[in-house]
């Protein structure tokens, strides 16, 4: 007879028993996850950048941050950037395009120990200031490039 024989009845028990004594001590990442999810929603970058403070910082580049886009876009569907970041720490990128419908673009986070990197592509509606914002030991850092875009990327189309 086997030692360990656990009838399907028991197990059911065992297993919601540990379940709800190990529910309390779960993290809140659903609701982490809900207001991020929020901030792509935004249309305003003013109240945007407001809600994510930002709004009261001064929108020099800093010498950290190497913000790497092309001068000009000829196609604005396909924008190709590089951010790196220089910077000791723990690091969230906020990368924003002044002119879309929806300014927040993206957001990286970066855990100590990795390498502050991204290399993407973004879809720019019109020519703008692509602005990348990180945030990192309490303090933000800003970089801001301008991007021509020849032809329009999102939803517009154009008839050559």
């Amino acid at each position: 007879m086997n030692k360990f024989s656990l009838k399907r009845r028991n197990f059911i028990k065992r297993l919601s028993l540990y379940y709800f004594c190990l529910l309390p001590f779960q993290t809140n990442n659903v609701n982490a996850h809900q207001s991020v999810k929020n901030f792509f929603e935004y249309t305003d970058t003013d109240k945007l950048f407001g809600d994510l403070s930002f709004s009261d910082l001064d929108l020099g580049n800093d010498k950290n941050i190497n913000l790497k886009t092309p001068d000009i876009a000829e196609n604005g569907s396909i924008v190709p950037i590089q951010i790196e970041s220089f910077l000791d720490g723990e690091q969230t990128f906020y990368v924003f395009s002044s002119k879309n419908e929806n300014p927040l673009t993206s957001i990286y986070h970066f855990h100590e120990n990795m390498v502050p990197f991204v290399s993407t592509r973004l879809k720019l509606q019109e020519s703008s200031k692509l602005h990348v914002f990180i945030k990192f030991n309490s303090n933000i850092v800003h970089a801001a490039n301008d991007i021509e875009v020849t032809i329009g990327g999102c939803g517009e189309e154009t008839i050559g």
